[in-house]
């Protein structure tokens, strides 16, 4: 019995700990022979300035950017925010990457060509005359598609299309921009309030 209640308390005391690195996890620092190491990752990353821009934008990044496909050899259903997943060729300054992306495409469609409740979705955005004009990415039309699909799932909760993104949020899909244009409430959510 004295092993047996020995290993509970070392369970209980490791779940303290975690528990407790996890409550307090701003106030540690890395100690200084470490905050020097290789600031290109963290850059990736957070983007530069150590600003967080979500791992959303970097799936945008892929559909706003010409002949620009998901890399087929990366496992992308793992839970990992590393931008530099989305720009093999060269490095991103992730944050003006996500100041471009929200002027240019601040609306954006996740869409089907063939799917009914996407077109719904699209006919009502378009009642809307969006400037700059709305982005819809076809997924059926893309050879990446299907693991956009998958990423932008994980990434906003909302597996099926359409998927409205509104400057890097999920607003929701066909029925719930019916309800918004339906209530009154749709152009105050497409300009991201």
């Amino acid at each position: 019995m004295v092993s047996s209640s020995r290993r509970i308390r070392l369970v209980l005391l490791s779940i303290f700990s975690l528990s407790f690195l996890l409550l307090f996890r701003s106030y540690i620092t890395l100690p200084e022979y470490l905050k020097d190491f290789d600031h290109d990752i963290f850059a990736r990353v957070t983007g530069s300035g150590g600003r967080a821009v979500d791992e959303i934008y970097g799936l945008l990044h892929v559909v706003t950017t010409e002949g620009a496909v998901l890399n087929d050899a990366l496992d992308w259903n793992i839970n990992q925010s590393d931008l530099a997943r989305y720009s093999i060729h060269h490095q991103i300054d992730w944050v003006a990457e996500k100041k471009r992306i929200d002027a240019e495409f601040p609306v954006i469609a996740f869409s089907k060509s063939y799917c009914p409740f996407s077109k719904r979705a699209k006919d009502v955005l378009q009642k809307y005359s969006l400037s700059p004009p709305l982005k819809v990415v076809e997924l059926d039309q893309r050879p990446d598609g299907g693991q956009i699909k998958a990423i932008l799932g994980r990434l906003t909760g909302l597996s099926t299309v359409p998927n409205i993104v509104v400057h890097g949020k999920s607003i929701g899909d066909s029925a719930a921009i019916v309800t918004y244009h339906g209530r009154g409430e749709l152009r105050d959510k497409l300009a991201g309030r």
